[in-house]
């Protein structure tokens, strides 16, 4: 039976692609398992996004509007998991919704929690990187890179949490490498690591929630600007793997133990 008090909000950036949002379709079933009893909704940080959806008919709440409408429907203690990776600019936005909200309304009795973003840490950094490595393909050879894509932040300091990442995965594979599309590491970066590392090969593996727009066509697409394009033209073959990290199980667990935090918070 729900709780009439309880729920949770899961903020995602949000995704156009409908396989890709079958990932969160998994995570709502993990979430509902470990926190049952309690009502779970979703928002999408992403105005283009929900702008999209909503000429397809499927329209999707910002996070403001969604802990309004949780709140108009009766519950009173909320928790937002960011399923952010970073606390970048994204999850700022999360929090000023809230922020506002709560502003607003003058709390009317309505408790909202925040939680953490998956890299909020140095321990839950070497979470991650055990996680992405356990799940680099098993048919990868011991000569192979791993190249990660992840988004990162040319207008936010949290884009450092991609650097220190790339060095934690360095330590525990000397042939991983974590890139950005917007930020630092660069792909400049890393291509230069793998032709002096003697690379011939790569796999690449999106650092995102989902396997979405940018791991379809700016990681694994055919166009002259992909990786997969410059590293090959760069003399490193490439072997996409297009699975987001909510789909990693030992991930997946990061964010669900920060939705812990928050849950059993009073």
């Amino acid at each position: 039976m729900k709780s009439a008090q309880e729920a949770i909000l899961i903020a995602a950036f949000g995704t156009t692609i409908s396989h890709a949002a079958e990932a969160y379709k998994r995570f709502d079933a993990a979430v509902k398992a470990r926190f049952p009893g309690r009502e779970v909704r979703w928002a999408y940080t992403s105005t283009i996004v929900r702008k999209k959806l909503a000429l397809r008919g499927d329209a999707k709440e910002s996070v403001g509007e969604a802990v309004s409408r949780l709140a108009g429907d009766g519950y009173r203690n909320l928790s937002v998991l960011p399923l952010q990776v970073i606390p970048g600019v994204e999850f700022h936005l999360i929090r000023r919704e809230v922020s506002a909200f709560l502003q607003a309304t003058e709390a009317g009795g309505v408790t909202v929690r925040v939680g953490d973003p998956l890299l909020s840490g140095y321990d839950e950094a070497v979470r991650v990187a055990r996680a992405l490595i356990s799940d680099v393909p098993k048919e990868r050879k011991s000569s192979d890179a791993v190249v990660f894509m992840g988004h990162g932040s040319r207008r936010h300091p949290a884009d450092l949490f991609y650097v220190a990442l790339n060095s934690i995965l360095k330590e525990k594979d000397p042939l991983a490498f974590l890139g950005t599309v917007e930020g630092h590491p660069t792909l400049d970066d890393i291509v230069k690591k793998c032709k002096a590392a003697g690379c011939t090969k790569a796999w690449l593996i999106p650092f995102m929630a989902v396997a979405g727009d940018h791991a379809i066509n700016d990681m694994a697409g055919d166009g002259e600007d992909s990786w997969k394009s410059i590293l090959e033209k760069a003399g490193i073959g490439c072997t996409p793997v297009l699975r987001g990290v909510l789909d990693s199980p030992g991930v997946r667990d990061v964010w669900l133990d920060h939705l812990a935090d928050i849950v059993s918070r009073k």
